[in-house]
């Protein structure tokens, strides 16, 4: 798929050479998911990875339990991680191997009809650390610069509006994952210049890519972005990264002008973007990533 974007820039991640982070743990997953009939097979394979990984952490660092003593939020701070809507007690570093698996069998269903599901399982291998002190993020994408505006589900021709806010200040950029092996970045805008990232203030909202209402809390015009696909539906990922230290992004290649005026973003491969993401994890320990999920779909 293309997505056309109205301008953007790059971002990235910096830490100090002598930096150490926590120690990391070799961890193995497993889960097992059936794909329903509201569900696309490639929707399926996400649920089976994210579902893998919890197992996984739980697997090194056990069950989280909402009582425990040593879970809890303190000065905007928390002590657990939110892989989808399941807290662990372990943050997922880097995966090192990932094998999905495919297996049709015959259930009854409510009729008592014999019918053939798909099962989509999947095995993941790789790294995790203890959860260590990060402050909690809000993050949602809108539709329009007002928090009612919120949703995962956008149609082509239509803006992208990403809202945040930090208990703390720091250091923010935003990328997307379209789907096809491309990571491009949103934010910093076009006109910062070449910065890794942006210093935010905490406790203050920011709207970005949107100029209206005054929503732009930056002396640099916004750049807005305009959703599109060619298929009836698609989805992306936005990543939210943040970090109260600075950080150098990773390498990218230049914009690209396209017709009426588009701008595609700098890119790079995801494969690389995912490894940076994962060498400043390991490196700072209160860098985060935020992973939302949208749709894309024709009016």
């Amino acid at each position: 798929m293309k997505h056309y974007f109205l301008l953007l820039i790059l971002c990235g991640c910096i830490w100090p050479m002598f930096l150490c982070g926590q120690k990391t743990h070799f961890t193995k997953g497993k889960s097992q998911v059936r794909m329903e009939s509201n569900m696309t097979k490639d929707q399926s394979r996400d649920r089976a990875e994210e579902l893998a990984k919890i197992n996984a952490i739980e697997n090194a660092f056990g069950t989280f339990v909402e009582q425990n003593t040593d879970i809890k939020v303190d000065n905007g701070a928390v002590t657990y991680n939110i892989i989808g809507s399941t807290k662990v007690k372990g943050e997922w570093i880097k995966t090192t191997r990932k094998e999905f698996k495919e297996d049709i069998q015959e259930q009854l269903d409510n009729t008592q009809h014999k019918e053939k599901f798909i099962w989509i399982s999947c095995s993941v291998e790789g790294e995790v650390r203890p959860v260590s002190s990060k402050a909690m993020l809000d993050c949602k994408l809108l539709r329009c610069p007002k928090l009612e505006c919120e949703t995962n589900s956008f149609v082509t021709s239509q803006g992208l509006i990403l809202y945040f806010r930090s208990p703390i200040d720091g250091y923010l950029s935003v990328f997307i994952d379209e789907g096809n092996e491309v990571t491009r970045r949103l934010f910093p805008y076009l006109n910062q210049g070449n910065e890794s990232a942006v210093k935010i203030e905490g406790d203050k909202s920011y709207y970005l890519f949107t100029n209206l209402d005054g929503c732009n809390r930056f002396t640099t015009k916004a750049d807005e972005i305009e959703l599109f696909t060619q298929k009836l539906i698609e989805y992306n990922h936005v990543f939210i990264v943040f970090s109260p230290t600075t950080y150098v992004k990773p390498i990218l290649s230049d914009a690209q002008m396209l017709e009426k005026g588009y701008i595609l973003p700098k890119e790079m491969p995801t494969s690389k973007f995912q490894e940076w993401i994962s060498e400043c994890k390991v490196a700072m320990p209160d860098f985060q990533v935020k992973q939302i999920k949208f749709s894309i779909s024709k009016p």
